[in-house]
């Protein structure tokens, strides 16, 4: 008995935005408190809350672009969604990865403002400095490999011939790079 299992008509998208839709409702609220905690009675907002605003606008774009993908059929599997609607999903994917990467950077950044209001050090305050530096240069870095990954851009999302994109090889090492795994004393694991 030799028999393919046929592929079921069924959707994993809507469970995940089942889960991630109360995390994020949670995390404007909190978001929406501390700015009305920065602006009444008095307006002390800085640069930690404007780097966090920047934060939450991307994540929100985000989150609305994983929504779109979810109805054009993102969690469904590829027999069951058409080649117009593959493309679309990977565009929304595509601008995930645009707009979604500089997340986690702005959060860093707002929370090394933060610690920059604490009296400390003249040494303290350099290290967050340089600590900011990194994250805004590992940022651009990672966006303009995102937006050079692939020439032209589309190919991305369709078959365009003769196009150019980086080896599957080039991406993972630039990923470990980004989280870094890889350091110059080796890497906790084996990666090729």
């Amino acid at each position: 008995m030799n028999q393919q299992a046929h592929p079921v008509n069924d959707t994993v998208g809507p469970r995940h935005l089942a889960i991630v839709t109360p995390l994020f409702a949670f995390a404007m609220a909190i978001f929406s408190l501390r700015i009305y905690s920065r602006v009444y009675p008095k307006y002390n907002l800085d640069a930690s809350d404007y780097t966090n605003a920047m934060a939450v606008l991307a994540e929100a774009i985000t989150y609305a672009l994983f929504v779109a993908a979810v109805s054009f059929g993102f969690g469904r599997h590829s027999t069951f969604v058409t080649p117009e609607r593959g493309v679309k999903i990977l565009q929304s994917l595509y601008a995930i990865q645009v707009i979604g990467q500089s997340v986690p950077s702005l959060a860093r950044i707002s929370i090394a403002y933060s610690l920059l209001r604490i009296p400390a050090s003249t040494i303290s305050k350099a290290v967050l400095w340089v600590l900011i530096g990194l994250q805004v240069a590992a940022l651009i870095a990672n966006e303009i490999f995102i937006l050079c990954h692939c020439r032209p851009i589309r190919a991305m999302w369709e078959t365009v011939p003769n196009a150019q994109c980086v080896s599957q090889k080039a991406v993972l090492t630039i990923g470990y790079v980004y989280i870094g795994r890889h350091h110059k004393w080796g890497s906790s694991e084996n990666t090729y």
